[in-house]
């Protein structure tokens, strides 16, 4: 039973892993298309942040490669002001080219600092779990 929950959270954090790292390289190495944004919505209240009158706002959007549909969501930050476009707003997107459900908008995936302690976080999981006591 104990090497099943170590596989478990092992497994947890290997996911964490490639969750902080696949946005970057999917920069790299990623196509890129624009994707037309078909929902946009405010998530909760305001957010308790230094500046005021600062929301989440949720979009989905949908893109087409080799006249297959995809689609995606992610969460973007705007004021109170922030109202959509047109029927026609565009956003630029990254995809994998072998595996096209693997996408996220440009502005996403940006390296941060997020993504280092994220991927440390993972390595630390993996490595406390399998850690061998001397006791």
């Amino acid at each position: 039973m104990k090497i099943l929950v170590r596989i478990f959270i092992s497994l947890i954090g290997l996911l964490m892993i490639i969750y902080f790292v696949g946005g970057p390289i999917l920069y790299w190495v990623g196509d890129e298309t624009f994707a037309n944004v078909t929902s946009f919505r405010r998530e909760g209240g305001e957010m308790d942040i230094a500046i005021r009158n600062t929301y989440k706002y949720g979009i989905g959007y949908e893109f087409t490669v080799n006249g297959q549909l995809f689609s995606g969501t992610s969460t973007v930050i705007g004021d109170s002001i922030y109202v959509k476009g047109s029927d026609q707003w565009t956003i630029v997107v990254k995809y994998l080219k072998s595996f096209p459900k693997i996408n996220l908008p440009k502005d996403d995936t940006k390296f941060s600092i997020g993504n280092v302690i994220g991927t440390l976080l993972g390595l630390f999981v993996i490595y406390a779990v399998n850690q061998k006591n001397n006791n």
